[in-house]
């Protein structure tokens, strides 16, 4: 959406409805959770199905909740922060403005400039020209406490009958390493810099963090270096990924942008300490808490490793 915006085919203040036009009077649908066994308060709804994280109402500041005569009202009195689907649609506008596939823009503008020759929507049409595919684990929890590893799977049907902009690409964590290294670099090859600082600018309000950080979740909060959702001078949300607020210590630097992708998939960029990184398994559930144990000891490792007696240094003068 970056390269569109640079070359004057899209705006980041234009209303997608103009290119979407299927968006323009949706419904937004939402299920009375009341039960006759009086389980639920009457004020609570069921949300999942209209945010990917699946938050509670609760979760959404800047809403408010009516019921009258068995009919849930929702009305809108604010801004808030939900973990959604917005990076389809964001697909599906370059599909429209540039009147080509997802999997080929990407081919065209992305993967080719940075060298990537394993990324894509179809693995299926390419079989042969690529490294044989890693099969999705599955980590369960014991009675006794202990872990057990099976087959597991990610419920998304395949082949793909359309290229999504937030999930269902194929790759290798060396093909995304190229794409981070090439934002690390000020966008070397693929955007200008004013738009890699436009992408992993800040965007909430100080008033709405909280949301984005009990959204997030646990797992996710402890990459961030947050202590509780109320920590909302430590994290905030760009149009790449999350972004850490201030320093954490023996890691990141202030201004990192992060996210992950569903099986594990953990990548990081601070443009400060001129460190990009990722950590690719196929395990779920998503946001394990062993992977993320093993993600903060690979970045204290690799940050020891890179920045060495300076690091240690700076370390010393945290307040």
């Amino acid at each position: 959406m970056m390269q569109l915006i640079e070359r004057g085919l899209a705006s980041l203040d234009e209303d997608v409805c103009d290119t979407l036009p299927e968006l323009k009077d949706i419904d937004i649908l939402f299920q009375d959770k009341e039960n006759s066994s009086g389980g639920a308060p009457e004020d609570s709804v069921d949300v999942s199905s209209n945010a990917n994280g699946g938050n509670p109402a609760d979760q959404y500041t800047g809403f408010r909740i009516e019921k009258a005569k068995g009919t849930i009202t929702v009305k809108y009195t604010g801004t808030s922060w939900a973990y959604g689907g917005g990076l389809d649609w964001a697909g599906a506008m370059i599909e429209r403005k540039t009147g080509t596939t997802l999997e080929d823009y990407m081919k065209a503008n992305i993967w080719s400039k940075i060298g990537a020759t394993c990324t894509t929507f179809h693995p299926e049409k390419n079989r042969d020209e690529l490294p044989p595919q890693l099969e999705m684990a599955l980590r369960t929890r014991m009675e006794d406490g202990q872990t057990h590893i099976s087959p597991g799977r990610v419920i998304l049907e395949y082949p793909r009958k359309n290229d999504l902009g937030g999930i269902g690409l194929f790759g290798t964590a060396d093909d995304y390493i190229k794409l981070l290294v090439a934002l690390l670099q000020g966008g070397k090859g693929l955007l200008s810099e004013r738009s890699v600082d436009a992408l992993f600018q800040p965007r909430l309000d100080r008033s709405i963090r909280s949301a984005m950080l009990v959204g997030a979740g646990k797992q996710m909060r402890r990459i961030l270096g947050a202590k509780d959702t109320d920590d909302v001078d430590q994290a905030d949300h760009s149009l790449a990924g999350t972004v850490t607020l201030r320093d954490i210590p023996g890691r990141r630097r202030k201004g990192t942008v992060s996210w992950a992708g569903l099986p594990n998939l953990h990548w990081w960029i601070d443009r400060e300490s001129g460190i990009a990184a990722t950590l690719f398994t196929q395990l779920l559930p998503s946001m394990d808490a062993l992977v993320v144990d093993l993600l903060t000891e690979l970045e204290e490792g690799l940050y020891e490793s890179v920045l060495g007696g300076e690091f240690r240094n700076s370390r010393l003068h945290k307040i």
